[in-house]
């Protein structure tokens, strides 16, 4: 896999509290820039392994259409999913550490896609994903010191 873009921050929440949150897809649209709509396709748990999103973005000025899937999900630990956006097939994943009263979290980007050469160049993609990323980072601050339950 290919890293598009790693980002972490601490958030002063309970590990838990953050997790949940967070792992609710639903949710997405509310810290992630770009986001326009996401909703679930079934009725699973947000953590069940199968579980699916449509979600509808803008990159690069264009709405876009994508499905996601979970694939892993280990309470307060760790969350992934895939999407099927065609040319980047994204995996998204998220780690979760409790440190004291602050929970740490890691926010990874990668592309699935292995017909990506090493020389192809993915820097456009790169610096937009992280600085989106960024931006979701400080979202959530603000949104954890407004108290979310």
């Amino acid at each position: 896999m290919i890293e598009l873009a790693k980002v972490e921050t601490q958030i002063n929440a309970p590990v838990n509290v953050v997790y949940s949150y967070m792992t609710n897809m639903e949710n997405y649209g509310n810290w992630f820039p770009g986001v326009v709509d996401i909703k679930s396709v079934d009725k699973q748990d947000h953590l069940a392994i199968g579980k699916r999103y449509q979600e509808a973005l803008i990159i690069a000025g264009q709405n876009v259409a994508l499905n996601i899937e979970v694939v892993e999900a280990e309470r307060n630990k760790a969350f992934i999913t895939q999407g099927d956006l065609a040319g980047l097939l994204p995996q998204m994943t998220m780690t979760f550490e409790q440190n004291n009263t602050n929970c740490t979290v890691r926010l990874q980007y990668h592309s699935r896609n292995l017909d990506f050469a090493a020389n192809d160049d993915l820097s456009h993609i790169q610096a937009d994903l992280t600085s989106r990323a960024t931006t979701a980072m400080e979202n959530l601050n603000h949104i954890f010191t407004t108290d979310v339950d």
